[in-house]
């Protein structure tokens, strides 16, 4: 009754819904369904990577990748933000195209500063189960090993790893 009477809001407001009730049509599993009433103003909205993580299987990785593709090519917070959000969609999802995003945001030229590298870092270390040396919770200057440390690790094993079969810790 209460899904019910949501859906009827969101379909009457469309993109001025608030987001907490999207959020709540998200966790009742109504991604397709938002996505199918918001059709073209998807694009661009608050909640567009969260709405198409929930989209059951392939679709919602597809979708994510390219939106990941048409994302904008600068390095500013807001631009890299998004890409870490759908790095880590992907990533949740199990699908390694979000790794890629998220080991490009390692690149110290390809962030605004050190808490992105950070972030992805320690995201990735995770996911990875591998901590590549780097002990700390909080920045700490051993990570200027470990990034690279990384990066080759995933160059070296990114077409024979399937996430979901390691355990993050």
């Amino acid at each position: 009754m209460i899904q019910q009477r949501l859906r009827a809001v969101f379909e009457k407001e469309k993109d001025d819904t608030p987001d907490g009730i999207i959020r709540t049509l998200i966790g009742w599993n109504d991604a397709p369904f938002i996505r199918k009433v918001l059709g073209k103003q998807m694009k661009g909205h608050t909640l567009d990577v969260e709405i198409l993580a929930a989209l059951p299987g392939k679709e919602g990785c597809d979708s994510l990748w390219q939106l990941y593709q048409k994302s904008p090519k600068g390095y500013k917070s807001v631009y890299s933000s998004r890409k870490e959000r759908i790095g880590r969609a992907l990533i949740d999802k199990n699908d390694v195209r979000g790794i890629d995003i998220l080991i490009d945001l390692l690149s110290e030229d390809h962030v605004p500063d050190q808490q992105y590298r950070q972030n992805a870092f320690i995201y990735l270390m995770r996911k990875l189960n591998n901590n590549f040396g780097y002990n700390a919770e909080n920045f700490d200057a051993a990570l200027e090993k470990a990034i690279p440390e990384m990066v080759y690790w995933w160059k070296k094993n990114k077409k024979t790893f399937v996430l979901g079969t390691t355990k993050a810790r």
